[in-house]
């Protein structure tokens, strides 16, 4: 239960904290301050209170010569670039015996960011659960 909320959170933070190029995008490149909230639908309230996750807030040296969103060997992501201030992301994972398939918005303020990203899960601790995530992020100055 904890692997799938530490999943969640992870992803999420990976969506605005790497693999940009920020030339493309209203974005300035620099350190930047992300918080995630996660919920979780699809599980009973007594899982739900064991799996909740407090709000995240995490620092990252963003660069702007990384690309956003590669694929790996468990996660096959789709990005389409719907603007310079807007991602949407297709994204399906394999995770031990589970299927994670999602989707998400990015979008970028120069220097603020915000975003959601929404995951189902085929066979969460009580069956298919779904994985909510919103996230805001700020630049906070140039990397030290």
């Amino acid at each position: 239960m904890k692997t799938l909320s530490t999943i969640a959170t992870t992803f999420v933070l990976g969506l605005v904290s790497i693999h940009i190029y920020a030339a493309d995008y209203n974005f300035k490149p620099g350190l930047w301050e992300t918080t995630t909230t996660v919920e979780f639908e699809g599980v009973p309230a007594n899982m739900a209170a064991m799996m909740k996750v407090p709000s995240q807030t995490e620092q990252e040296c963003i660069k702007s010569t990384e690309l956003m969103f590669e694929s790996d060997k468990k996660c096959k992501f789709e990005q389409k670039r719907v603007s310079a201030n807007k991602i949407l992301v297709d994204v399906t994972c394999t995770e031990s015996k589970a299927v994670i398939k999602g989707k998400g918005e990015v979008n970028f303020n120069g220097k603020t960011t915000s975003g959601w990203f929404e995951m189902e899960v085929s066979q969460g601790p009580a069956g298919p659960m779904k994985i909510k995530n919103k996230f805001k992020g700020k630049y906070l100055g140039p990397c030290k």
